[in-house]
């Protein structure tokens, strides 16, 4: 006998997590506002599309992406990027290609060329570990060698950051606006209260700091949790036209946004008050 009613159709599975090496060749479309980027990246059999949020890189640069193939409609198969970070170029093409990039400040093609004319595959080696011997390649001083090596540091702090902030759920554009923010110590300034990012940062409120706090695994009753919940929910009454909240009226309603009892509040609000 027939099975009665239309049989639904199975879902289809996820595609599987996957791992792209390769050199970014061109970007095809940048959203400067939200990170989302279509590029063409040369993999190690064919140049392929990538779609994705890419902020702080370059055409030249190597990357390894992790992230799910798909068969778009419209523009066929893709590499939908979740996260991604740099990778060390192992050929003295992608090293001179890299340097060349203009990721390092005080580096372009043509010094680019003779440093690795110089090194060869030690060039990267030598900025990171033994800066005075760049001073072997015509045109570089003891100085300039000092700031070359500065900037190279400081651009792997840059994507080291970026890889911290993207394993936290932060997002392209908004890692950008972070590293802009605090450099080098963004690391340091999420980690020990990420509730900053709601009053410094423009875009990121209470409740994207607090989705960052959790996965850091800030306690929910946390003194800089429950501060910034009664800072936001004080926020919020102003912005709906309130001169003035009464403190129960405060208590209560940052008790139900962080979703803690609100007399365990009271201590917050009095150390607020007297700060």
């Amino acid at each position: 006998m027939p099975r009665e009613g239309r049989v639904a159709e199975r879902a289809a599975a996820p595609a599987p997590e996957a791992t792209l090496d390769g050199t970014l060749d061109r970007f095809v479309f940048r959203n400067d506002d939200t990170g989302f980027t279509v590029a063409r990246l040369a993999a190690e059999d064919a140049v392929v599309t990538v779609v994705g949020e890419l902020v702080g890189v370059s055409e030249g640069l190597p990357l390894r992406l992790r992230g799910q193939w798909v068969d778009d409609k419209k523009f066929g198969r893709q590499f939908r990027v979740a996260t991604y970070q740099l990778r060390a170029p192992e050929t003295l093409v992608g090293i001179e290609r890299f340097l060349g990039s203009g990721v390092i400040p005080g580096i372009g093609p043509e010094l680019a060329r003779r440093l690795v004319e110089r090194f060869g595959l030690d060039t990267l080696e030598v900025i990171d570990r033994s800066p005075d011997r760049l001073t072997e390649v015509s045109g570089i001083g003891a100085s300039r060698a000092q700031k070359l090596a500065a900037a190279f540091a400081a651009q792997r702090e840059v994507q080291d950051v970026m890889v911290f902030l993207r394993g936290h759920g932060v997002s392209a554009a908004f890692a950008a606006r972070i590293v802009k923010k605090y450099g080098k110590d963004a690391i340091a300034v999420v980690r020990n209260n990420p509730y900053r990012l709601a009053r410094e940062i423009w875009g990121i409120g209470f409740r994207s700091a607090d989705a960052i706090a959790g996965k850091l695994g800030i306690a929910r009753d946390a003194p800089e949790r429950l501060e910034a919940g009664l800072l936001h929910a004080l926020e919020t009454a102003t912005e709906d036209g309130h001169l003035h909240l009464p403190d129960d009226e405060l208590l209560a309603a940052a008790g139900a946004l962080l979703g803690v009892d609100a007399a365990r509040l009271a201590p917050r609000l009095a150390a607020l008050e007297g700060s």
